[in-house]
């Protein structure tokens, strides 16, 4: 067994498989990798649970506790010769090349069914490779795979039924179509190599993952670059940075470009501003007294936590809403539920109680609360008429910049993120220690767990700041909007 960090595992393969420049930095500078975000650890841990659920389907299975992957590499050697039916996590060793298989089951005739575990709603093509090397290690260690599986999320399932969760698709003949043997020797040869490999960064970058050495790779690419140009496609993008275009303000004027990309070129390069102020004026006279300025945070996790809720299903616990009067005057309610219980009840009810039956319902990107309104309404029919009144009065603020307000400051995206700090300096997501929307729910479920009240208290506080500068970045560009 190798003595040196230059072993392949499945992951590493993998890493091959999306980005040559990946793997090599893998084996040889880990420590250039951005660590995981507090989202992606939650996934992960998402991930975990659901494998706690199948790993119980099988009751005579043995697991591989993880410690140094040659001990794991004896003990599953020692379960196999006796004759263990079902093992969890057992590791295997051929050629330096390590592999930890989530189930492997006997059967009667001595060949072995692998089972890979996977958090996702279906089998992808990226699970194919996974199993593959799996099965050739496996193979070369004398356990002949007669079949392979992919074992997922099943979103018609739902609590209180955890194997109505599950599913489970064979995946033998795709598996088969991989020769492991060669990329492995091509991947050992790689990491070996004394000089980082000179891969072009791509859409292999975020594709099928998003890759953890990202930032270091993309560290001189600036928002000018064309590697950054907005909706355009990877192929198109690639070739002006090959043909030495690296530059959007290098892009000959001869060029041909769809219309909104020129407008972004000829923003950007000028440093223009473009506002329809009549356009702009015609839109928010659609606005009626009171205005609620509205915003949802929600949550979804692979195993759900209430019953009735299938698996990803988008769940709202907080949400923040301004009410401005015609004269002027703002105010502000909150809903942040802050018990075990499923939120949607006490928040819906919240709700209801607070945004009257008039007046415009201001979302920026608004499809999703239309989306999470609707969703209210068909779980709770005693408030239905008014979370659908509700959705009826949305307008969506996204439109204007959209349509009629475009500032080359925005880049390459209108969110409300890139907007606020142009339309107000001092207003930032990034001042506050909760800064993105995807993390929210981690807040949440962090509050929903810490037993220290002061501690408790802090991550409250946290996600009420975070819920409330949403909304009152739409009040901020409102104003803003009706100054024009």
């Amino acid at each position: 067994m190798p003595s040196s960090k230059h072993y392949l595992t499945k992951s590493k393969f993998l890493s091959g498989l999306q980005c040559r420049k990946k793997l090599w930095l893998g084996v040889n500078h880990p420590e250039l990798a951005t660590p995981p975000s507090l989202k992606q650890q939650f996934i992960f841990d998402s991930g975990y649970e659901f494998e706690d659920i199948v790993m119980k389907r099988y009751p005579e299975g043995v697991l591989v506790e993880f410690e140094k992957l040659d001990r794991m590499v004896s003990i599953t050697n020692d379960l196999v010769n006796d004759n263990a039916p079902v093992i969890f996590q057992g590791a295997f060793y051929h050629k330096g090349v390590y592999v930890i298989s989530d189930i492997i089951r006997k059967n009667q005739d001595g060949t072995w069914e692998l089972k890979e575990m996977k958090a996702s709603t279906g089998v992808k093509d990226v699970h194919f490779p996974d199993l593959a090397i799996q099965k050739y290690i496996l193979e070369n260690n004398g356990l002949y795979v007669s079949d392979t599986y992919v074992i997922h999320i099943d979103t018609s399932g739902n609590l209180p039924d955890l194997n109505s969760m599950v599913g489970v698709e064979k995946t033998t003949a795709n598996v088969a179509e991989f020769n492991v043997g060669e990329v492995v020797n091509n991947f050992q040869e790689l990491i070996r190599e004394e000089t980082e490999p000179d891969v072009m960064i791509g859409e292999h970058c975020t594709k099928p993952y998003e890759c953890e050495f990202k930032d270091y790779c993309w560290k001189d690419i600036d928002e000018y670059s064309m590697l950054n140009f907005p909706r355009m496609t990877w192929k198109k993008k690639l070739q002006f940075y090959s043909s030495g275009i690296r530059s959007i303000n290098e892009i000959p004027p001869e060029t041909k470009l769809t219309d909104n990309q020129q407008d972004y070129v000829n923003r950007l390069t000028n440093k223009t501003v473009d506002i329809d102020s009549e356009a702009i004026k015609k839109k928010l006279s659609e606005l009626e007294y009171p205005l609620y300025f509205f915003d949802f945070e929600t949550t979804q996790r692979a195993i759900p936590r209430w019953e009735g809720i299938h698996p990803y299903q988008q769940i709202p616990f907080q949400w923040s809403c301004h009410i401005m009067q015609e004269n002027g005057e703002i105010t502000h309610e909150e809903y942040l539920h802050d018990n075990e219980s499923d939120p949607r009840f006490g928040l819906a009810e919240a709700l209801v109680n607070t945004v009257g039956n008039t007046g415009s319902v201001i979302a920026y990107n608004a499809v999703f609360e239309s989306n999470e309104l609707k969703k209210l309404a068909d779980a709770f029919p005693q408030f239905a008429d008014r979370l659908l009144s509700i959705e009826s009065r949305l307008w969506d603020q996204l439109d204007i910049f959209r349509k009629y307000y475009k500032d080359y400051r925005f880049g390459g995206s209108n969110s409300i993120k890139r907007v606020l700090p142009v339309i107000d300096p001092e207003l930032d997501h990034k001042n506050l220690e909760l800064s993105s929307g995807d993390e929210a729910d981690v807040y949440w479920y962090m509050m929903l767990d810490e037993t220290d009240p002061g501690k408790k208290a802090e991550l409250r506080n946290t996600l009420l700041e975070y819920c409330k500068l949403d909304t009152w970045a739409m009040v901020v560009i409102h104003k803003h909007l009706d100054s024009l």
